[in-house]
């Protein structure tokens, strides 16, 4: 199924600009959903982080990080933490909106903005935090053959945690979770096709 960027985009922007969304005033984390035009088509930034980090190494994940202190709010972080990551500065970004918060086992609020790439020319990731970049088409994250859920139980819980197998790449977690439920609430994802998890996001 190929997408049409700018309907896409569209349909991004009255979800953000007309729903209420679970938000925390003081989140501890933030990331960045960056999104990009390629031939017509909305495509996702990721990043593959470093093997030699302490926390998530190897895993698939978006732009983002813990909230400094110095940071003005959300946005100030997201944006930060990706141009410390990909050298991807502010100006190179047009913030469309926040979407929900989500959790992680390090972390109760991670806030989520979604920005626009405009130039993609500065990318160069950092080597200490970062192995590869990955850029995927929306459209390969609709194909539910890639998509997987599995059980994990964390602190007595058991919780269904997503995976998309694309790229090589296994994308799960918190990250595969933000991608199943931004694109379920754009109605892209058919969800009488899918199990739906009670609650996803598990990293």
């Amino acid at each position: 199924m190929k997408l049409d960027y700018f309907e896409f985009k569209n349909k991004l922007m009255q979800l953000l600009n007309t729903r209420e969304f679970h938000q925390s005033n003081t989140p501890e984390a933030s990331v960045l959903i960056p999104i990009f035009q390629r031939n017509n088509e909305p495509w996702f930034i990721l990043t593959k982080r470093s093997t030699q980090l302490q926390k998530h190494s190897g895993q698939v994940s978006f732009p983002g990080g813990k909230v400094d202190k110095t940071d003005e709010d959300k946005v100030e972080t997201a944006l930060r933490e990706t141009y410390e990551e990909l050298n991807l500065p502010e100006e190179s970004i047009r913030v469309l909106g926040s979407w929900h918060d989500f959790w992680t086992p390090y972390f109760q609020h991670v806030a989520t903005i979604v920005g626009e790439v405009l130039d993609l020319s500065n990318i160069r990731p950092e080597p200490s935090e970062i192995d590869r970049v990955i850029f995927l088409p929306v459209s390969a994250f609709l194909n539910p053959e890639i998509h997987k859920i599995e059980h994990r139980t964390h602190n007595g819980t058991v919780y269904e945690v997503h995976h998309f197998y694309l790229d090589n790449e296994d994308i799960w977690g918190a990250t595969a979770g933000v991608i199943f439920f931004l694109l379920k609430e754009m109605g892209l994802i058919d969800q009488n096709n899918r199990h739906l998890p009670e609650r996803g996001g598990l990293t």
